[in-house]
């Protein structure tokens, strides 16, 4: 990687910036399912939903994409409950509990563990995630945030005065 910059000393340290961001990314989401897995298996268990252990870690799966992931978390523990319980009440009870637990955690839990370590604002993390999804998809979502914050540490490092300005204008230390 050093070799793509003039000074081989800070290709490095650009190269340390990107395993860093995107290892925080990740275990950030890793520390995100750990948390969410519990808090579901307790819904679940009020609700009595079937299968709660198997539900909870698809449902806290699921949790961890960006928009579309409130709800199909909630809908297949509400579907198994409507199949077994055949409330329309407690189903939307439940659909409702879940998208309350991914919004917390997506408004509340994440920036407190992402944000830091992949300093990127809020409305850059909005425009990546409808971009790159709209490029590749449910991929595109989950890799949205790891491949804006890889852009941003490039246009940081450049050169090029006009890129570090919208690096800059990415980051989230720029929005405070």
């Amino acid at each position: 990687f050093s070799k793509a910059f003039k000074v081989k000393r800070k290709g490095a340290l650009t190269w340390k910036k990107i395993v860093k961001s995107t290892r925080a990314f990740f275990v950030g989401n890793l520390v995100l399912a750990v948390i969410t897995y519990p808090v579901f298996i307790i819904i679940f268990r009020i609700f009595n939903v079937p299968s709660i252990f198997t539900v909870a870690a698809l449902a806290t799966f699921l949790n961890l994409v960006p928009f579309a992931g409130a709800v199909m978390a909630g809908f297949l523990p509400a579907i198994a409950l409507y199949a077994q319980a055949e409330s329309i009440g407690g189903s939307l009870g439940l659909y409702g509990a879940c998208i309350v637990i991914h919004f917390v955690v997506a408004d509340f839990v994440t920036p407190k563990i992402l944000g830091s370590q992949v300093n990127i604002n809020a409305t850059t993390s909005t425009i990546a995630l409808v971009a790159w999804g709209e490029l590749w998809g449910g991929m595109g979502l989950i890799l949205a945030i790891p491949l804006t914050s890889l852009i941003k540490i490039l246009f940081e490092c450049s050169d090029f005065y006009w890129l570090k300005w919208i690096a800059a204008l990415m980051s989230a230390e720029a929005a405070e």
